[in-house]
């Protein structure tokens, strides 16, 4: 299933309703297709956010598809390279007050999916976020599928 949507605010509710649809009709748990859903909500914000700046006029491609034995969903963009898997994620050590805005989304899809990749075709970025319906493997280093 592919879906093309605009860079809008209620682009996100339309991409985890479609991705939490999509996984609970291929097998996926109710906690896995949240767990899913939580990723995918901060991947879309930040580029609407981020890569668009709310421009409307700019459109993102969610790929929904099963691969093997998990749901895979593929959030493909125009905007800047950005890898959202590089470099470390913000802690979420100390007070709040003390922290750097920013960051602990990412770490928080990092930790939500069972795989995450990322890779720059072209002019585009894509994110590849998967969870497993039966089991899930060794948690590899994001990045790594």
């Amino acid at each position: 299933m592919i879906l093309t949507l605009a860079s809008t605010p209620s682009t996100v509710g339309q991409a985890v309703e479609a991705v939490r649809r999509f996984a609970l009709g291929h097998g996926l748990d109710e906690a896995k297709v949240a767990a899913l859903g939580v990723a995918v909500d901060e991947a879309v914000t930040n580029v609407v956010r981020h890569a668009y700046h709310g421009d409307a006029g700019r459109f993102l491609t969610l790929s929904l598809s099963v691969a093997g034995d998990a749901v895979q969903v593929d959030i493909l963009d125009q905007g800047p390279p950005f890898d959202p898997l590089a470099g470390a994620a913000a802690a979420p050590d100390g007070d709040a007050e003390d922290r750097d805005v920013g960051g602990l989304g990412l770490l928080l899809m990092r930790e939500l999916v069972d795989e995450a990749r990322y890779i720059r075709d072209g002019d585009r970025n894509k994110l590849m976020l998967r969870a497993f319906v039966r089991h899930s493997p060794a948690r590899r280093e994001p990045g790594v599928a």
